[in-house]
This record gives structure tokens, sequence and C-alpha cells, in this order.
């Protein structure tokens, strides 16, 4: 598999957080900054300490670019072969000659690229019936010609893309499996598995996320496939042995770790900027509809930051609240987990409360009597952007874990199908899988106990117990439950 540097791919969105340079500007790293910053930089305040701008400021873009970038080359950069199917609209405009030139790549602005779905409401409507079971083109012959018409992946706006094309590849997946095409659809299916591994190596928890949901496209085409019994013994064990492993609960930390904090710690710093500026950015974050009341919050924000705001506390409160997401992330259970998620939402909650006592929100002009050495506002500013701009919540880590779930489930539909080709039944217990099928039964996730297994008449349901840990019976949030859960009829 290509290795990949997603980080140059969605290289507008790091800038667009970190609130960095182009790439070209990058480039000057070994230029003197030219003044001195108002913080100090430091593991507590700036966590980085080098490269840096030509004004001082740490340069997080290309710190990014550092860390995920290493050993990537033109022959083994994913991102190369992905914009050779998507084409140059992947990549924001405006940023996209300095991306290109720092892939050491050209990219024609016409070419064979993938057509997005007619703006057509029967191909609309059939796309969508289209991702959920195996359809034939006699049912959605407009779906079908648009098909034909394409290669593998649709454009779009960085990760919506990806998504795009991994609903794509399943509605080409299920047609083929209809038609009894397996080789063909496990073909489409195993990419769309693949994508999803890529996006895992994203810098970004957005982008892991969207890897996230790719994973759940393909792994709910991988139990269709799996349960449809049409697949010959053969074909289930090649896709047991080439089903990647599922690991964004475990990396999703890392790129929090790093660049979620890097985008809330250059917005701090980013205090140090015009002050106008920096209001009317502020105020667009907030309320982007504009208005006079803008007007008097971004004037609120100058006079407050002219008060004298002590970037370092709030760099360093900044870091802290990182520090205890993280170490919530990394925590051994899923139990510990929500119960210290939960803690964090508390204080969180506990500093929104806070800000909205002290004066400056609305009366920012009292601040010269009230502030004299600037502590009120620093707690406002520091309350203010832990608020606007939290961590990634215990939500996305919990999503992370589900997906998890999901392939475990897909690994054993597999094998409860590989059982049933070879034995013409279904197991009555799932460790009747191991050894001969599966080297080890995997754990529910949420529960550290085994999966949920149940014959049923000749087919079975299999289910995790979900993120609120109780079993719902097999019941799943479509149904007003929390279970994951798989069934096959037959």
């Amino acid at each position: 598999m290509f290795r990949v540097c997603m980080l140059i791919l969605t290289a507008m969105s790091a800038i667009a957080c970190a609130g960095g340079m182009s790439s070209e500007a990058a480039s000057k790293l070994a230029s003197q900054p030219t003044s001195r910053p108002a913080f100090t930089l430091g593991y507590d305040t700036t966590r980085i300490t080098r490269p840096l701008l030509p004004d001082g400021r740490p340069d997080y873009v290309e710190a990014l670019n550092e860390a995920y970038g290493k050993g990537v080359t033109l022959k083994n950069n994913a991102a190369i072969s992905l914009l050779e199917a998507f084409g140059p609209e992947m990549l924001v405009e405006k940023t996209r000659p300095a991306v290109l030139k720092r892939l050491g790549f050209s990219l024609p602005k016409k070419g064979r690229y993938f057509k997005a779905i007619p703006d057509d409401p029967d191909v609309e409507i059939s796309y969508q019936d289209a991702q959920k079971a195996p359809w034939r083109a006699k049912e959605h012959p407009k779906l079908a010609a648009w098909l034909k018409d394409n290669a593998a992946l649709i454009p779009g706006p960085a990760q919506r893309g990806y998504r795009d094309g991994a609903k794509a590849l399943i509605v080409r997946a299920n047609l083929a499996l209809a038609e009894g095409r397996t080789d063909d659809a496990w073909a489409d299916i195993l990419a769309v598995h693949r994508l999803a591994a890529l996006m895992e190596q994203d810098w970004s928890p957005i982008g892991q996320l969207v890897g996230v949901a790719i994973h759940g496209q393909a792994d709910k085409a991988t139990v269709r496939m799996a349960t449809s019994g049409k697949v010959k013994v053969g074909r289930l064990r090649r896709m047991l042995k080439e089903l990647p492993a599922c690991g964004s609960a475990r990396t999703l930390p890392a790129s929090v770790n790093k660049s979620d904090r890097y985008g809330m710690l250059d917005l701090a710093i980013s205090l140090t900027r015009d002050l106008k500026t920096l209001g009317k950015e502020m105020v667009q974050l907030v309320e982007p509809e504009g208005g006079s009341q803008n007007e008097n919050f971004s004037k609120q924000i100058e006079q407050i930051c002219k008060s004298g705001v002590n970037r370092d506390t709030i760099l360093h409160r900044s870091n802290c609240m990182y520090d205890l997401v993280v170490k919530a992330m990394r925590l051994p259970t899923h139990a510990q987990r929500r119960k210290a998620f939960q803690d964090i939402d508390n204080e969180t909650d506990k500093i929104s409360k806070e800000a909205a006592t002290l004066p400056l929100g609305k009366h920012a002009e009292v601040l010269a009597g009230l502030d004299a050495d600037g502590s009120a506002a620093t707690r406002w500013m520091g309350s203010f952007l832990v608020c606007m701009f939290p961590p990634v919540s215990g939500r996305a880590q919990t999503l992370a874990e589900r997906a998890v779930v999901r392939r475990d489930l897909s690994v054993l539909s597999i094998g409860l199908a590989i059982h049933r080709a070879e034995n013409g039944r279904y197991p009555q217990r799932l460790n009747e899988l191991s050894p001969k099928v599966l080297k080890t039964i995997p754990k529910d996730f949420f529960s550290d106990k085994p999966y949920v297994y149940k014959r049923k008449d000749a087919g079975y349901i299999l289910y995790s117990v979900g993120d609120n840990g109780a079993d719902d019976d097999g019941t799943d949030r479509e149904a007003g439950g929390d279970d994951i859960v798989v069934t096959a009829e037959k």
C-alpha cells in the first residue's frame, strides 16, 4: 500500500486551522525573527520552539509537514494517485499551486477525472438506494450509465470528496454482487477499506474521522457480502486475509496532540497581530453573518487585548486542556475514557459560566479601571478560546471506537460465513471459529467481554453493546437502542 502525506493533500485545511503562512513563505525558515514576540517560546506555552516564521511565531504548518512528511516521496505518496483520480478540484484553488509545487507534481486542469453525479433527482434517489443493497442495472439504468462513464472516485473539496468516492465504489460493488461478480465486488470494497486506512494517516482529527466514516461504509458492505450466501469459501478466506486493520481509535490521540493543539496555540498567539483585524476575524468565526452587534463585539475584543492579555497564561491554559483530553483518550478502557471526558465537559461548562460572569463581555470600556494588571482580560480571553474552540470531544473518540467494533463484526461475519460454507450451518457459539477459522475471537471494545452472538432460525444475530455499555437485546440506534448489530437471515 502507498504511504501518504495527507498533510500536503489538505494543506489549506492546515493553514486555515493553524493560521500559518504558505509553504513558499515557510521555506524561508532560515531567516531570523524580525521582532520579539509578545509570548515565551517553550514547551508549556508554544509547545514547539522551531521552526519559526520570520516574525518569531512558531510555524506550526511546517512543523506538521516535518512530522508527517518523513519518508514520503513521489513514488510512495498516495496523494499523487488520489489527485490523478479526483482532479485538481480536490485542492483549494488559492493554495493549489503551492501544494503542487511542494509535491513536485503537476496536474492538468482538464483531464479524465471522475464526473460528479448528474443533477437529476432520479439518479440521486437511485444513488442512495444503491449504497444500501445489491442492485441491477435495469433497476437504475441512469445510475448504471453514470458508473460506466466514470472511473473510481468523485472530486470534491478535500475530505468530502473521499467520502463521495467511497460511496461510488460501494454502489459499484453492490451492482457487481447482485450480478454474481464477487471478485469485482470485493475489489471495490477493498479499495474503500484501503482508502479509509489512508485517511487514518491524516494529520487532523477531522481527516481521521472522515476515515472512520469511510470505514463504516466499507464494513457495512463487507458484512452485506459475507452474509449474502453468494461468496465461495475460497473468496471468503481471501477476504479475511486481505481485510486491513482499523486503527483510528489508537491514532486519533496523536493527531489531537499535534494538529488540534497547534491550531489552538496559534490562535492564541495571533493575539500579537493587528488587533482590529483579530477582532474582525474572531467575530467572523463566531457570527459570520455580520451586523452592528458584530462590530461592537469586534471593538470589545480589541479593547480586551489592549488591556494587557497575558499570552503565556492563555497558552499554558490551552496546553493544560489539551493534556487532559489526550490523557483521557489514552486511558485503557472505554468506561474510564467516558468518565474522564465527562469531567472535561463539566470543566468546560464551568469555564463558560465563569466567562459569562466577567464584566468584559458587555462592558469592555471599564477595563482601564477594573483590570490594571490584565488578569480579568486574560481570564476572559482564555475562557473565550476554550469555550468557542474546544478540543475534540470524547464523542470523536467514541466514533473511532465504534469503527473498531464494526471492523471486528466484519471479521466475525466473514468467519461465520466460512464456517457455514464448510459445515452447512452457522456455529452455535462464536468460540467454535477458533482456531480453524480465526486465530482468536475479538472482544467487544466497549465491554471488554465477548460479543453477543445468538442463533436465530437458520441465521444469527451478532452485536456489540455499544458505547452506553448496556445490552439493548440487539436493538440498534435506528430502532431506539445503542447496540451495533449484524444479522444474517440464512
